[in-house]
């Protein structure tokens, strides 16, 4: 007996490795080598970190920042495409130990299995941004959290300490996960003979310590990111009262979506129940697995009413991992391997059928189809090559500064081999201009933008001299061989984009 039940313990986990290790070379050598140009994410934060050490951001905190700079390490910006598949990988190993913890091997492989077939973790799990480094966090502090609890080991509190810390470092929305930690620890016998041991304490000051730098940083910078915060969300305008319910019902619906595949497959593959076979499962793993699940998307429900505010679907990304286990000790199904070995061969279907939608969206719909570039990479390398090489051309001099929304101004800073400083201006970012306006008239600059009309933020430059501007036109990132293909195929060719640059010319470097 022990015997077999030692090689099904084997076989779920070897099924599990196998998962992680097929879904990270699928999801990341996919676009690596299919996928033509760079996110806009990456080129906007790694030119930023190009020019100094930063503790806070405009837009964001700071490590979320500085995981997003690591691209560059690589010597291809693409290696994004990798790193966000290890957060992938991250969320995948926390939720089978999370899972494991109080549940079998199989119903811990369905629990992984239940989340990864959602658009979260295949399509939408591409850029490299802080959202999808924060699916990874965030279920390391759920793991850790719990494993602080039961255990009071001193290093799971600092593990949970520091990935707090960098948690709330990357996106501040982490402090809708932290509202039901407190009142877990709070209100749970668990949670308050925590405050009788120094495990607690340790984690505290090393949070402490993580987010100091960058809370000195927003009372130095007038708490700027908490502005950009409010006006994504759209806060400071008087919302339509329609808005305070629809807003909470588009972050359900949301949420129901992404989960359609799992749903189906676990009203269908998984249908017949068997409560009996669940009684093991400790009542204070049910209480936090509700806690973890549930509660920060009851308060984003219960924000979103009361201030009638807008949620993108990208900020849901990190609430989502728990749901797996959540189904699992909740809908209670009657696992077999039979019915694993099913739920295997659909999440396959599920898996293809991903891929198929992501490369006819990226390498197709979006490049030939689609009415706006703002969800795809822009041909970045082209258009940078391009408008420096008539700057170099004019001028004997390197480029210093380029200015013009981030979209833009971050292509030539990543692109041109002496990383010139940006100035972006966008509505979300701080107009630097008048800091650096004796340096511009004196090295040059690049200005950039997207259309050919002349940019309203011109009027910000105070009488800067500027050059007569140029608009050129360029094709949407599509790999040669596809352009070729579907040209051939259909006579079909990208749609353009205009993009216009002008120079403010270096002083006495004519």
């Amino acid at each position: 007996m022990y015997d077999s039940e030692e090689k099904g313990t084997k076989y779920y986990t070897n099924i599990f490795i196998a998962i992680c290790i097929i879904w990270f070379l699928i999801w990341s050598f996919l676009p690596f080598f299919l996928f033509e140009g760079i996110f806009c994410d990456i080129t906007e934060y790694v030119a930023l970190t190009n020019q100094q050490f930063f503790w806070g951001h405009d837009k964001q905190p700071y490590f979320g920042m500085w995981l997003i700079k690591t691209t560059a390490w690589f010597g291809d910006l693409k290696a994004g495409y990798f790193l966000s598949q290890i957060c992938v990988l991250i969320c995948s190993i926390a939720i089978w130990k999370l899972a494991r913890a109080c549940l079998s091997e199989a119903l811990s492989l369905i629990s992984v299995i239940f989340f990864l077939i959602t658009p979260t973790y295949t399509c939408f799990s591409l850029d490299f941004c802080q959202n999808v480094q924060l699916q990874a966090l965030w279920l390391l502090i759920i793991l850790y959290f719990y494993k602080s609890l039961i255990s009071q080991k001193y290093s799971d509190w600092i593990l949970l300490g520091l990935f707090c810390g960098l948690g709330l470092m990357t996106k501040y929305f982490t402090a809708f996960l932290f509202v039901p930690m407190a009142l877990f620890t709070l209100f749970t016998n668990e949670g308050r003979a925590s405050f009788s041991k120094a495990g607690i304490y340790l984690c505290a000051i090393l949070f402490l310590v993580i987010i100091l730098p960058n809370f000195i940083w927003l009372v130095n910078n007038d708490f700027i990111s908490f502005t950009y915060g409010i006006d994504e969300a759209r806060l400071e305008n008087i919302p339509p009262f329609l808005n305070h319910f629809t807003s909470p019902l588009r972050v359900i619906g949301l949420i129901l979506i992404n989960f359609l595949f799992s749903i189906i497959m676990l009203f269908t593959l998984l249908r017949k129940r068997d409560s009996k076979s669940y009684s093991y499962v400790p009542n204070i793993y049910k209480k936090y697995v509700i806690s973890m699940t549930l509660f920060p998307l009851i308060l984003i429900i219960l924000f979103t009413g009361v201030e009638g505010s807008y949620i993108k679907m990208e900020w849901l990304y990190p609430t989502v991992g728990m749901f797996g286990i959540f189904a699992m000790i909740f809908w209670r199904p009657d696992i077999t391997k039979q019915k694993v070995n099913k739920c295997l061969i659909y999440s396959g279907y599920a898996t293809f059928f991903g891929i198929l939608v992501t490369l006819y969206a990226v390498m197709y719909y979006f490049p030939y189809k689609y009415s706006s570039m703002a969800v795809i990479p822009y041909p970045s390398p082209a258009i940078s090559k391009d408008i420096t090489k008539v700057w170099y051309d004019s001028y004997p001099a390197p480029v210093k500064y380029v200015i013009g929304p981030y979209r833009f101004a971050s292509m030539i800073a990543v692109c041109d081999p002496n990383h010139p400083e940006t100035i972006y201006m966008n509505w979300d970012y701080r107009n630097r201009y008048p800091l650096y306006k004796s340096a511009v008239e004196e090295e040059g600059a690049i200005l950039i933008w997207k259309g050919s009309e002349r940019p309203e933020w011109f009027e910000k430059l105070n009488g800067a001299t500027i050059t007569k501007y140029q608009t050129r036109n360029y094709f949407r990132a599509v790999k040669p061989w596809f352009e070729e293909l579907i040209k051939s195929w259909s006579g079909e060719t990208p749609k353009t984009q205009d993009v216009s640059f002008a120079f403010i010319p270096p002083r006495n470097k004519n």
